[in-house]
């Protein structure tokens, strides 16, 4: 058993006299690049939270005129109104009567 602690003994003197090993600007470094990795791995998240934020809300808007264009068209709530194609390359000119349904200003569905 003495003789693994002098050999134990012997490696860390050798160790500690040793000129090879890691220096503090090295170390210094190191921590530099872990303090930045982690700032833009926060950011990155943060922006990642804000965005789905707002797609969250635009998406809670859609549906809202969704549910409401499908209640006026329940009511039987509804306006005529044309669709007008034309292609210029065939000469073709169509238009469609169809009933619309939902809010002025949102969104509208039709048959």
């Amino acid at each position: 058993m003495r003789n693994k602690i002098d050999v134990c003994e012997a490696f860390l003197i050798r160790k500690a006299k040793s000129k090879k090993g890691e220096t503090l600007v090295e170390t210094l470094a190191a921590i530099l690049i872990i303090t930045l990795a982690t700032i833009i791995l926060i950011g990155s998240t943060m922006g990642a939270s804000k965005i789905n934020k707002k797609v969250k809300e635009a998406d809670n808007k859609f549906y809202e005129q969704v549910d409401k264009a499908e209640l006026k068209r329940a009511e039987n709530k509804y306006a005529v109104g044309q669709i007008y194609i034309k292609n210029d390359t065939y000469s073709v000119n169509i238009t469609e009567n169809i009933d619309l349904y939902g809010e002025d200003k949102g969104l509208t569905s039709f048959d």
